[in-house]
């Protein structure tokens, strides 16, 4: 449903292109909808070089998923499934590592004008970007905020999603459902059922399940309880999970040193500080040159490299400055 009257209803959000009005609900219920954040042709090429790249990593066995029915906590196989069968869900990691295309998705300026909501203006820099492939028999999720691992509460976010849609979300897709105005509230209580082994959620709640047109974005604080459902479609849902983090946090993946060296040397100044080179306050997200001829830095300061130095022994530290010079 489209807005016209930039209000809030009552029990959950409505989809929208009206960016105040996504904050709006965002503040109220932990989550909004914005309707698209892409165009169409962004869809289908962002689509195209994510469907390949799974087919691939499938085939040649270094694939992250799971089979029909599993749920878990979080484990999942890698490799490929047995007898050329299809995985009811994958994720393909490290995707700037993988096509323009996802880094161009990251630097997105709507999501980018959400996150300063978000965080209240505090630095952050991409904490995970992965692509999602959800089948039929895809087992879901067990009730979980994002914030899961921090072991207190905190007066705000520290860490946000944007879940761009690159197939149309439908109910029966197995889609991300959420717990409005749970943001509020702590962490879901998790167990382990003993008969089973599996996972459960100890909370009662009522969820509402993501259901928008290719090209949205769901957007989300770190605090807001959510869970993807299991999938009894026979259409694929596909979706790039980015995630973003306030600048101290420990990002999901490590981009500052999982980044392809021919990768990084194609980014902008603004994409590397995207993906953590920046050093925010003298304080966090200094890079030290690996070696005397390390390209890497961090983009608003530039430190030597400096080797372990002993009297006699024949090894100089060079100035950031000289490391790429004829001379050096």
């Amino acid at each position: 449903m489209n807005d016209t009257s930039a209000k809030i209803v009552q029990d959950h959000p409505i989809a929208t292109t009206d960016i105040e009005l996504g904050k709006r609900q965002l503040d109220k219920f932990g989550y909004t909808v914005h309707e698209s954040l892409i165009s169409a042709d962004e869809v289908a090429r962002t689509r195209s070089r994510l469907e390949e790249q799974a087919a691939l990593e499938l085939e040649q066995g270094v694939a992250s998923f799971r089979m029909a029915n599993e749920i878990t906590l979080g484990d999942r196989e890698l490799g490929r499934p047995a007898h050329g069968a299809l995985p009811a869900w994958q994720a393909i990691l490290a995707l700037p590592n993988k096509g323009r295309e996802f880094i161009d998705l990251a630097m997105n300026p709507v999501v980018a004008e959400y996150g300063r909501h978000i965080l209240g203006g505090v630095p952050f820099f991409m904490a995970q970007s992965t692509g999602l492939v959800v089948r039929r028999g895809s087992g879901g999720q067990v009730l979980h905020s994002d914030q899961q691992p921090i072991p207190f509460a905190t007066p705000s976010p520290v860490y946000f999603h944007a879940m761009v849609a690159l197939s149309d979300f439908e109910v029966g897709m197995g889609v991300t459902e959420m717990v409005p105005g749970s943001h509020h509230w702590p962490s879901p209580r998790i167990g382990r059922n003993p008969q089973t082994g599996k996972a459960e959620s100890l909370e009662s709640f009522t969820s509402e399940p993501m259901v928008c047109k290719a090209g949205s974005a769901v957007i989300f604080e770190s605090r807001t309880w959510h869970f993807q459902g299991r999938s009894s479609s026979d259409k694929t849902r596909l979706s790039i999970l980015n995630g973003y983090c306030m600048h101290f946090m420990r990002p999901q993946d490590d981009y500052v040193a999982s980044l392809h060296d021919d990768v990084y040397d194609n980014l902008s100044e603004a994409e590397r500080k995207m993906f953590g080179f920046e050093v925010v306050a003298e304080y966090t997200g200094r890079v030290f040159p690996r070696s005397e001829t390390d390209s890497r830095g961090s983009v608003n300061a530039r430190y030597p490299y400096i080797p372990e130095l002993r009297s006699g022994v024949d090894r100089r530290a060079i100035r950031f400055e000289d490391m790429h010079s004829d001379e050096s």
